[in-house]
């Protein structure tokens, strides 16, 4: 049975690390599967980076020879199963909410479209795996009519055809995501600790949850600066870990006061 493995956010994040790296465009078993290789590239093709991810792929994790083995969650899936799993499935590409991912197809192909991003001065919405447009995980562009761009404004290839919200492995609004009426189980094993200082998606979430929790860090800023560390503090005076112990006050987020904000 499937299982939700990350939030929207940490989606998103994790596709940003990927296509941030150097990389390669590879369909062959196991190099698909978001494989390290020995000279510091990761290699890929486009649904097994999206199955990686859906089966919990440690983006941190930069050991050669690391790939993801286990498929259980999403079965090994072509392309038009995965979109198939899908919620929410449009043929248009207007007025879609920019904060949420959505898996897009073409045949034999797909990608991910995430919030607009500005990189060097150009425009993207999509990361996908392509042999396309240089080749690698990259960021590419989607736009209101589907067309596919290897940035805004540029060189087009391609028509997508439909986009979904993969509700089986990514958590969304609660209150919009229909795919379950139990608090979705997230994998924090490999969040990163937070202190004072600390900036970027991590601490987003972070916010969220405090703000969440009646913990009021007073903005969503991707900052951990004083006012978050206060409400850190706060949170950790009150609360216990998974097992009912107190949690260490000390202003910093590791794994046990991870534990309890999702709890």
């Amino acid at each position: 049975m499937a299982k939700i493995v990350m939030t929207n956010e940490q989606l998103i994040e994790r596709l940003k690390i990927l296509a941030s790296r150097k990389t390669r465009y590879v369909n062959r078993y196991p190099y698909n599967l978001c494989y390290n290789h020995a000279d510091g590239y990761t290699s890929a093709d486009c649904s097994n980076l999206y199955k990686a991810l859906f089966n919990g792929y440690d983006v941190n994790n930069r050991t050669v020879g690391y790939y993801q083995k286990d498929l259980s969650n999403t079965g090994d899936v072509t392309e038009a199963g995965l979109i198939a799993k899908c919620k929410e499935i449009k043929t248009t590409f207007d007025n879609l909410n920019d904060n949420e991912f959505r898996l897009l197809y073409m045949r034999g192909h797909i990608g991910g479209k995430i919030p607009v991003t500005t990189i060097n001065g150009k425009i993207y919405n999509v990361i996908e795996a392509t042999p396309a447009f240089g080749g690698g995980i990259i960021y590419t562009y989607v736009d209101e009519k589907g067309n596919r761009y290897n940035h805004k404004g540029g060189t087009k290839k391609g028509v997508w055809l439909q986009s979904g919200k993969p509700t089986l492995w990514v958590s969304y609004d609660a209150q919009n995501d229909s795919n379950s009426n139990e608090k979705p189980k997230v994998d924090y094993s490999n969040y990163p600790v937070l202190i004072k200082g600390s900036t970027g998606e991590y601490v987003k979430i972070l916010q969220k949850l405090l703000l969440d929790k009646g913990y009021d860090p007073k903005g969503i800023d991707g900052k951990f600066g004083k006012n978050t560390r206060a409400a850190v503090v706060n949170f950790q005076s009150k609360n216990t870990d998974t097992y009912g112990n107190p949690l260490e006050v000390d202003g910093k987020v590791g794994k046990y006061t991870w534990g309890a904000l999702y709890k």
